[in-house]
């Protein structure tokens, strides 16, 4: 193959490859982010709930936490109940026996917004999808309620998602260049 053969394979090959690396990491974008927006699905509810009953009915929070959770070992929701000066008064998920407590910032945003819906690692390698909404009762005090859950089987699947586009990547380059190659050597040539 000639230097002006390989020329013309690079410039056909070049914009399907851009072509293709485009498509390939707006798939794996939309859905990466289709599944760690999934990953809060069920603490929306439970975060929202939970609020809610203890704002109406002014519940012992220690009665809403359910079973203790080692967020450590567990993929299971638990619930966690602070009070207006970010302490813990309920503790359902726990690292090395004590419920972990968001940073300051996570509760400022909170009592301004009312929710919020975030990553959170309150240890080395453990990862969370955590919401954290508000309850307020008529005597004023404001609790938190934060459920969360481990996102180590959500990123299991995205590291499956990766690993299966990064594939098809690789082949969709392949075949775009073998019919780069194939297009100019079965061209006519003109003398």
């Amino acid at each position: 193959m000639s230097h002006s053969d390989r020329i013309k394979v690079l410039r056909m090959w070049i914009p399907a490859a851009l072509l293709i690396t485009f498509f390939c990491l707006v798939t794996f974008a939309a859905v990466q982010q289709n599944i760690r927006s999934n990953a809060n699905d069920p603490q929306i509810q439970l975060a929202e709930d939970t609020a809610n009953y203890l704002t109406t009915t002014g519940a012992d929070p220690k009665t809403l936490v359910g079973i203790p959770i080692d967020i450590r070992k567990s993929i299971a929701p638990f619930g966690n109940i602070y009070n207006e000066k970010y302490g813990v008064l309920a503790g359902g998920g726990s690292i090395d026996g004590q419920a972990p407590i968001p940073p300051a910032g996570v509760f400022e945003y909170v009592l301004a917004h009312g929710e919020d819906r975030f990553t959170w690692e309150p240890a080395e390698g453990v990862r969370i999808a955590a919401v954290m909404t508000k309850s307020e009762r008529a005597s004023s005090s404001v609790q938190y309620v934060l459920l969360g859950r481990s996102m180590r089987e959500i990123e299991i699947r995205e590291h499956d998602i990766a690993m299966m586009i990064g594939i098809a990547w690789i082949v969709a380059l392949v075949i775009a260049a073998a019919y780069s190659l194939v297009v100019v050597r079965n061209k006519p040539r003109h003398e």
